[in-house]
């Protein structure tokens, strides 16, 4: 993936491969006291452009880091979100609205970072054409999404006890806060001048490392150079290419994973919640022995969390 070396590298070669040619006609060695001028002076060259390399590297990994952790964050924030939303609200339609506009909010974070001219079409298959079309409409789709989502969030909340919907408010407080860094990144850039300055540096560096060697012909040198050469650009090449970190992370991967696992949780909560409401009804029995009977069984099957049919444990914590 390093394709942008091989030129400079050619370069680099061409002048140590000119340099040993010349001295093998012209006498160019030169007296003790302008080698040692030479050699100082490379020398504090050598320290100001490690200083500059890694300083670029430095960054340009804080750029990466950030955009993958925070997007991370944010689309499988939206999954612990519709996670704890199953295992504490009641009603069953609630959950598959906030899984359907986490999915529309994650969508909206992805054309965003990924400098999408246009919203991904998952977003037509999500939203009734209505909706799609305010959406578009709107300034900020994130933030109209985003908005919509916290207004769900709020409704299921209403009906809850306060510690469950601190929990909501909490996976929702973590994915917001993803979003916020990962986006961030689109906005600030690595300096132009330190970019062109460390590359310009270090070629000028290697070239100034093949005009020493004037006077001093020896061709099995031409390998070190090389890999000198490769060493540098590769570690400068690196550097270019996490500058532009959404094309180093795996956004769509990190977003269907994200939304397979909410998927995954309301598709298992359905099945828990049908199961109790049916142990609570067959053979005749009824009352909370019923139901805590079914609620063992579900729980000793998956290790999840007691759940139950709608309106079954409103506003109890240690149902």
């Amino acid at each position: 993936m390093l394709w942008n070396i091989w030129r400079p590298l050619l370069i680099i070669l061409g002048i140590v491969f000119t340099c040993d040619l010349i001295s093998l006609f012209v006498d160019l060695n030169a007296n003790k006291e302008e080698e040692e001028f030479v050699i100082r002076s490379f020398s504090m060259c050598s320290f100001v452009l490690s200083l500059l390399l890694s300083v670029r590297v430095n960054i340009a990994y804080n750029r990466w880091w950030t955009l993958r952790s925070g997007y991370g964050s944010a689309v499988y924030g939206v999954a612990d979100l519709v996670r704890r939303a199953t295992s504490c609200v009641p009603d069953m339609s609630q959950v598959l609205e906030l899984q359907r506009w986490g999915a529309v909010w994650a969508n909206c974070i992805y054309a965003f970072i990924g400098w999408q001219p246009a919203l991904p079409p998952a977003i037509d298959q999500l939203l009734a054409p209505e909706e799609a079309q305010a959406l578009r409409a709107a300034a900020k789709q994130r933030h109209y999404a985003l908005q919509r989502l916290r207004m769900l969030v709020l409704q299921a909340s209403s009906s809850l006890s306060t510690s469950q919907a601190v929990t909501l408010d909490d996976a929702m407080t973590k994915a917001q806060a993803g979003a916020g860094a990962c986006g961030a990144i689109r906005c600030t850039a690595t300096p132009l001048v330190l970019r062109y300055t460390c590359t310009g540096l270090i070629l000028l560096w290697l070239a100034i490392v093949a005009l020493i060697r004037i006077g001093y012909p020896n061709w099995l040198s031409l390998p070190m150079t090389l890999l000198l050469g490769l060493c540098m650009l590769c570690v400068d090449e690196l550097a270019s290419q996490m500058e532009n970190a959404p094309h180093l992370v795996s956004l769509e991967a990190l977003l269907v994973d994200a939304m397979e696992d909410a998927a995954n949780s309301v598709a298992e909560a359905e099945q828990h919640r049908a199961a109790v409401w049916g142990w609570r009804t067959k053979g005749g029995l009824s009352g909370p022995e019923a139901y805590q009977g079914a609620a063992a069984v579900a729980r000793a099957g998956s290790g999840a969390v007691q759940l139950g049919p709608p309106g079954l444990c409103n506003g109890d914590e240690n149902c």
